[in-house]
């Protein structure tokens, strides 16, 4: 069975949000293929996020959000109400 490994996670409210960090500055949709697949194999709820080197992405990907180093400061807010820090947090 092959298994799925993430850089991080964190918990809320009984919900996982899987983390994956890349140095690449720019997003490529196979950076994904984790996040996506642990999200499809393990929660029903929530959604992955990719911190990269590059600018955050205004849409989720395959259900992440894609979000700059930067921005890991606000992990807290995000995983609280992302709809805050994107235009159209439905997609995906």
């Amino acid at each position: 069975s092959h298994q799925t490994e993430i850089d991080f996670a964190v918990k809320r409210n009984d919900v996982v949000y899987p983390i994956e960090v890349k140095i690449n500055p720019k997003f490529k949709l196979n950076h994904l293929s984790v996040l996506t697949t642990y999200l499809s194999r393990m929660t029903t709820k929530g959604f992955g996020i990719l911190f990269y080197g590059g600018p955050a992405l205004s849409e989720r990907q395959g259900g992440c959000y894609v979000l700059p180093y930067y921005l890991v400061d606000e992990l807290q807010r995000l995983v609280s109400s992302p709809d805050r820090y994107f235009l159209s947090p439905s997609c995906g």
